[in-house]
């Protein structure tokens, strides 16, 4: 008896265990210039101190959004089918995380952006998409980094957590 019921066990066991066919995960972006489309609000902002860490200091990175009223800060972006158009920003109080008050923006791969270029006239400030927002994700990010004399090395890298309106 303890023979048959060894038996079936195992028997029940090796049939549960196999494996599932799971389908290919959805490829999400083709959708993503769309996804950035709307009015976005500032909800967090972060500066990374590059020359502390040259200097082996504690004080590489500080959540700097209660320092001054960046949630004051909106961006918005318009676009034209899965093509960016134009974005406008509204300051409110909050400093000039983009100085740009509005004109046109492009992306470097439109299924794929890593980069993102926000221009006025001859004027253009790149920046660098640290997330964009997916299905599961209301927002997205963006990197700033700011130069020694404009061109020099990194001194300061600024992320800045944009939340959906």
């Amino acid at each position: 008896m303890k023979n048959i019921f060894a038996f079936l066990l195992a028997a029940t066991l090796f049939t549960a265990c196999k494996p599932e066919t799971i389908g290919d995960i959805p490829h999400q972006e083709t959708a993503v210039i769309p996804s950035l489309a709307g009015t976005w609000q500032l909800s967090k902002v972060t500066l990374t101190d590059k020359g502390s860490e040259i200097k082996n200091s504690p004080f590489l990175t500080k959540d700097v959004t209660s320092l001054f009223p960046f949630t004051d800060f909106k961006l918005t972006f318009n676009v034209n089918g899965a093509t960016p158009s134009t974005f406008t920003t509204t300051k409110g109080n909050a400093p000039a995380v983009i100085a740009l008050a509005g004109g046109n923006w492009k992306v470097d791969n439109a299924e794929a952006p890593k980069m993102i270029e926000f221009i006025n006239g001859t004027d253009t400030l790149r920046s660098t998409i640290g997330a964009y927002p997916t299905g599961f994700r209301t927002t997205f990010s963006l990197r700033v980094e700011k130069r020694d004399n404009g061109s020099g090395p990194v001194e300061v890298i600024y992320d800045y957590i944009f939340t959906k309106q």
